[in-house]
């Protein structure tokens, strides 16, 4: 992305405070025998496994797609990138406006990384 003329340092810290202000709005506390409970309502939470299962059987199908419209029989992190990207939630796509990014733009980063052989 540096190549892209991306402020890093900033899509950075917005990322982080992304992440931050989402984990802030769903606080937890641990209870009696170690038991995560909703702050506000007192009720038990899902283990976060449990919770994440679907998204992730998910996110990796769709992982999959990316790999095989790129010709890759394998799944790797850019492939989860790309998913991430093209699936992101309005907050995140906000934030990639911000730095001038989007699908097609991260997806042509990517593609010209795996031409050169990953050294850029």
């Amino acid at each position: 992305m540096e190549d892209a003329a991306v402020d890093m340092a900033g899509l950075r810290d917005e990322v982080a405070a992304l992440i931050t202000s989402e984990s802030e709005a769903w606080p937890v506390v641990l209870g009696p025998g170690n038991v995560l409970l909703d702050a506000r309502t007192r009720e038990p939470v899902r283990p976060l496994a449990e919770q994440c299962e679907p998204f992730v059987d998910a996110l990796v199908a769709a992982s999959k797609q990316e790999a095989g419209a790129l010709g890759h029989d394998y799944v790797g992190t850019e492939h989860l990138l790309l998913t991430v990207v093209k699936e992101a939630t309005r907050e995140l796509r906000a934030l990639l406006e911000r730095h001038d990014l989007d699908y097609e733009r991260i997806k042509a980063s990517v593609e010209s990384l795996l031409q050169s052989g990953g050294t850029k």
